[in-house]
């Protein structure tokens, strides 16, 4: 040993990163790096906590419908770059008032639609159409569920919100 030691000492000298690329081979550089590689990825996969969700109530303006005409939900978007909702094919009491309650969550929409609170119920059913203004859909994609406890129907539905994108989904039981 006391043999190498003048001659590590010599290349030490002649090659001065030696010694730094003895470090590369140590243990301790491989604990490093572990460590390192560790907290990149816990940085990097770490996910951003979710957006609150916000609360729309919308009154759905009934129109006359036809009787005959399956259930249907369109949505279209307006060049003010609102979405305008028709339902269609709603059979509902001729006295009723329908509210539209839109929870929406990012680029995510869930709408229900429910009678509104303390409307008295007829029993004479007529044929609807309601029609309904969005102005909170954001831009780009949005997924929408909408769900109808009036009806029992519900469907899904994709919006793309620019001018003159329609989307139309047939209610499902």
């Amino acid at each position: 040993m006391a043999q190498n030691g003048p001659i590590r000492d010599d290349i030490c000298k002649k090659f001065p990163t030696f010694g730094v690329m003895e470090f590369f081979s140590s243990t301790g550089f491989y604990c490093l790096a572990i460590v390192v590689a560790m907290a990149l990825l816990g940085v990097l996969l770490h996910q951003a906590p979710p957006k609150p969700a916000e609360t729309y109530v919308l009154r759905l303006q009934l129109l006359p419908g036809d009787a005959a005409a399956s259930e249907q939900l369109v949505m279209r978007v307006l060049p003010d770059g609102t979405t305008l909702l028709e339902h269609s094919g709603i059979v509902a009491p001729a006295d009723a008032a329908i509210n539209l309650v839109a929870e929406r969550r990012g680029d995510r929409v869930a709408i229900v639609e429910k009678y509104a609170h303390g409307a008295a119920l007829s029993s004479g059913m007529v044929a609807w159409r309601g029609i309904a203004q969005l102005g909170f859909l954001g831009k780009g994609r949005t997924a929408v569920r909408f769900e109808s406890e009036v009806t029992g129907a519900w469907c899904t539905l994709a919006v793309l919100n620019v001018e003159g994108y329609a989307a139309s989904s047939p209610m499902s039981l």
